[in-house]
């Protein structure tokens, strides 16, 4: 570390390490009841996941000799979560379930342990795509053995099918009170014909059927028609002039909401007009979930959100929510192994193999690449956004700690200036706050006659304690806080007010920091941790450096405050 930046980390450190707490506080939310019912207002969320394109080492990574089965809940994990956190999931299986008589194989022609069927279904998943170009992989028997697997792992299905019968059917499911079909075809086979005398095993793409189905669907009573299509090029990162208007035709036509696999890549997101107003969305691919495949954008995907509302005028999708996930290899316990990891700057990898530098650059890198291909806010394509950030905003309104702030309306990915935090942790150790409180950095702002902000509430945190570590001559009140200084200024003011809450760092602190901060910082970001007050922020994924939230900081302050009510 520079002798430079030691002397910015020293000026900063008490407020960046408030920020901190905050910015990791959104983790995960265990799948709840998601749907609300008010004024006749329902909302529902879906989740789709791309491509389970299920290479062989996959398998081997995660088989245990000694049962003889494959426990690929390991791969999944991390991302179950996520998946859980939506009312219903949908994900394109990549590969068949025929049985170990067919040989255990990846590309060209794919077949996977029956293992991985209940394995998804503990991920959280509820419906599998089977129509994709590797639905014949297996032949007829492939198609018969990998929907029976799906049936015993009590996983839905759409797209291939064992009698006519079943191809007849349109799958719509009840979520919540709202009724929503899946379509699902295939645009390729990869030259391999339907078996003889079966032309109803896989459903075949083209505008005709899929409208027609749509449509019968809607006579059905379904509210919401999604069709999920595998089209497109390989490996190809925009659209193509015919996934535009084919996807164009279906929306405009009477489906609600067009998800695309194949590519193997995530492709941009589009929202389309349709007669009578309003918008319907196409995510023309998702990219791979899951997949050995290692070069850039073929690693990672998305897990996509589909916000769905109903009222008495019908159902509608509000707008769409992405989470990029990538794919980490890495060698441990003797083989390599993998793991699905949300790439989120405000989220922890949940990966229990460690995370190497590299990795950690490549999930940052993840975000911002996906993001800056999918993320369209002012069409109502936005990124996922933890929960438990809104809710500790939520709670600080409600404590009074928020106070100034348009109203307490502050946005949890919004940044945090120093002089914000500072007042923030004043008000959340209750700090008496007069005029007569002169804040002694140079420059600071004065509020000006009647007002205590900032200079006042400034003063007495610097009075406390809370901002110990700072040079007394700079201050950047305008400037925004690091989760480092955050952290760091959290601490300073439980040590001030209530040193009974800190527990001693044990050897086994799990922080990622060490490296990067001077002992001081160090020791205050081991203490935070040991203490609880780190809950629900990603530590080793985030850069200390880096600017905290709003949310992140609410988080931060939320925990603090309950540890202070606990002792």
């Amino acid at each position: 570390m520079t002798a430079t930046r030691r002397g910015l980390w020293r000026l900063l450190a008490p407020l960046a390490l408030a920020c901190m707490v905050l910015l990791l506080s959104g983790s995960t939310v265990a799948r709840a009841d998601v749907a609300q019912t008010a004024a006749g207002l329902t909302h529902i969320t879906l989740v789709f996941a791309g491509d389970l394109l299920m290479h062989k080492p996959l398998g081997d990574s995660v088989y245990d000799p000694g049962t003889g089965r494959y426990q690929f809940e390991r791969i999944f994990a991390p991302i179950a979560p996520y998946v859980r956190e939506a009312d219903y999931a949908v994900a394109n299986l990549e590969t068949r379930l025929a049985g170990a008589a067919y040989g255990y194989h990846g590309y060209p022609t794919f077949n996977s342990p029956a293992d991985l069927a209940p394995a998804l279904r503990a991920t959280g998943f509820d419906l599998m795509g089977t129509a994709n170009n590797h639905s014949l992989d297996m032949g007829w028997p492939g198609v018969v053995n990998t929907l029976d697997a799906l049936d015993r792992a009590s996983l839905a299905h759409v797209g291939t099918n064992r009698t006519a019968a079943e191809q007849a059917r349109v799958f719509s499911v009840g979520v919540r009170g709202v009724r929503v079909a899946f379509l699902n075809y295939t645009d390729y086979l990869n030259g391999l014909p339907l078996p003889a005398g079966r032309p109803h095993a896989v459903n075949l793409l083209s505008q005709q059927t899929v409208l027609g189905e749509a449509a019968r669907a809607r006579a059905e009573g379904a509210d919401v028609v999604v069709a999920f299509l595998h089209f497109g090029n390989e490996y190809q990162r925009y659209a193509t002039e015919q996934q535009r208007a084919l996807a164009t035709a279906l929306l405009r036509g009477g489906v609600d909401l067009v998800v695309g696999a194949h590519p193997h890549v995530v492709q941009p997101i589009e929202r389309v007009s349709v007669p009578g107003g309003g918008y319907r969305y196409a995510a023309y691919s998702l990219g791979n979930f899951v997949s050995t495949q290692r070069l850039r954008y073929r690693d990672s995907g998305l897990l996509l959100y589909a916000d769905v509302e109903k009222d008495a005028e019908g159902a509608r999708v509000t707008g769409l929510r992405y989470l990029p996930v990538y794919v980490q290899q890495s060698w441990s316990g003797g083989r390599t192994q993998y793991r699905v990891l949300p790439a989120h700057p405000r989220l922890d990898s949940g990966s229990d193999l460690g995370l190497t530098a590299t990795e950690r650059a490549r999930l940052r890198q993840v975000w911002e690449e996906l993001s800056a291909h999918v993320g369209r806010p002012d069409q109502g394509v936005n990124p996922y956004q933890p929960h438990t950030y809104d809710q500790a905003l939520a709670d600080l309104r409600a404590r009074g700690i928020m106070q100034g702030y348009a109203g307490g309306d502050m946005g949890a990915f919004d940044p945090l200036w120093r002089q914000q935090f500072a007042k923030m942790l004043v008000l959340a150790f209750r700090a008496p706050v007069g005029e007569a409180d002169v804040c002694p950095f140079a420059d600071v702002e004065d509020g000006g006659p009647g007002t205590l902000y900032p200079d006042n509430y400034i003063a007495v945190a610097a009075a406390r304690g809370f901002v110990t570590g700072l040079d007394a001559g700079t201050f950047a009140p305008r400037g925004e806080i690091t989760r480092g200084q955050a952290v760091t200024m959290v601490v300073r003011a439980l040590q001030a007010e209530a040193p009974g809450v800190l527990a001693v760092a044990s050897a086994g602190f799990r922080g990622a920091w060490d490296d990067d901060l001077d002992v001081p910082h160090r020791d205050t970001a081991r203490s935070a941790e040991a203490s609880g007050l780190l809950e629900g922020l990603p530590l080793g994924a985030l850069d200390p450096w880096g600017s905290m939230t709003r949310g992140e900081a609410a988080q931060l302050l939320e925990n603090a405050l309950q540890a202070l009510e606990a002792e």
